[in-house]
């Protein structure tokens, strides 16, 4: 073989290597890229989740009031009825003591 065959044989081989070292270079910067995209994607996921839940659980505790406002409007209008027919009874229950008495007197 001749010295510039071998000169060319090694020039490709460092051509070679380079490439190679420039291909692991890029793939290892794309890795990383995909990486740190990656974990991006995930802080955005748990952070638009986080959101999510305090929107849900505002809705939820708002529905929560509502609801127990209604139940204690409810309550107090029970309260009023029984309250009504407890005075109505008790003076029906008045009437009919002062009969008796007046009755068992006569």
């Amino acid at each position: 073989m001749s010295l510039d065959v071998i000169q060319t044989i090694t020039d490709a081989e460092k051509l070679a290597q380079a490439a190679k070292e420039e291909a692991a270079a890029q793939s290892k910067a794309l890795l990383r890229e995909a990486r740190e995209a990656g974990e991006n994607l995930v802080k955005e996921a748990r952070s638009k989740a986080a959101e999510e839940v305090r929107t849900l659980h505002a809705a939820a505790e708002a529905e929560g009031k509502s609801h127990a406002i209604d139940l204690a409007e409810k309550t107090r209008n029970q309260k009023a009825v029984i309250r009504a027919s407890a005075e109505k009874k008790l003076q029906e229950a008045a009437i009919y003591i002062a009969r008796q008495i007046v009755e068992s007197n006569a």
